[in-house]
């Protein structure tokens, strides 16, 4: 085997075995080269344009909840913690192709329950914020629903107001509880954030994916206390009894191969059949 190697590299040019091996490390790396321009442009412009035409990663935040003991002035608000969160989002991949990458486009539907109880000896008047990111998903957001006690309220949204914003009184020992619900689409992830300066309780967060398999968390996201997977769907689930701050939860979407990482792989592994062929 050693002799046959020695053999190769000492045959004579007129075999064309060092030009031809020197046109395949050359034409690997322009081919690679190129892929990379080609992947830097997606990251860049492309990105952008499917960001503005299909939806960009979604960064939902808590709702934050004030309040002050009634017949007293809006200007010393006290915060108060959501008594219960359970948060349920439903999304389908739906890829977006652009040149030869595609893009982890999905289609969601949202639902958030939200529990609040007087924490006073007196009635107290509060108010309900829960922010919608407009400037970026105004035209994507679909069936926006608002409910407090289950009875439907107007929830209206415009571009002075990115938020869903709700005044009342809650009685002693009373409790309000706050549900809404949408759809929208996102690209690659699903962040939700709770406030790191109030204390978590009774939160539950889950988020099934149909139409991928494969997932991962970004960083500052805490993972996910169980998974369930298919060959089809996953499905994570956060759960917190108590918590004394807030944190993030959520994933990065699935993604499908591009035809950039083929092109690339094939080039990067071309000088080894080349060799092959002519050992033979």
């Amino acid at each position: 085997m050693f002799a046959r190697i020695k053999k190769i590299f000492l045959m004579p040019i007129r075999y064309h075995v060092w030009g031809s091996f020197l046109i395949v490390v050359f034409a690997t790396a322009v081919i690679s080269g190129q892929v990379a321009d080609r992947q830097g442009f997606a990251n860049g412009e492309l990105y952008s344009d499917v960001i503005e035409r299909w939806g960009a990663p979604i960064d939902q935040v808590a709702p934050s909840v004030r309040y002050v003991q009634s017949g007293t002035v809006f200007n010393s608000l006290k915060p108060l913690v959501l008594s219960q969160q359970k948060i349920s989002v439903d999304a389908s991949m739906n890829y977006r192709k652009r040149g030869l990458v595609y893009f982890s486009g999905f289609d969601f539907s949202f639902s958030g329950i939200y529990e609040v109880i007087n924490p006073e000896a007196r009635d107290i008047d509060i108010v309900f914020v829960f922010p919608v990111s407009l400037d970026r998903n105004k035209v994507l957001l679909s069936e926006l629903s608002f409910l407090v006690n289950n009875k439907k309220t107007d929830a209206i949204l415009s571009d002075a107001s990115d938020k869903i914003v709700w005044t009342g009184r809650l009685k002693k020992n009373e409790s309000n509880t706050f549900r809404v619900t949408f759809k929208g689409r996102g690209l690659d992830s699903f962040h939700y954030r709770l406030d790191p300066s109030l204390a978590v309780k009774n939160f539950s967060f889950n988020i099934t994916v149909n139409g991928g398999d494969n997932y991962d968390y970004p960083i500052g996201v805490v993972p996910a206390h169980e998974s369930h997977q298919t060959t089809q769907a996953i499905t994570l689930l956060w759960h917190y009894p108590s918590l004394e701050s807030g944190v993030i939860v959520g994933a990065i979407l699935p993604s499908q191969k591009s035809f950039d990482a083929l092109i690339s792989t094939m080039a990067a592994r071309a000088w080894a059949p080349f060799i092959i062929y002519y050992l033979r």
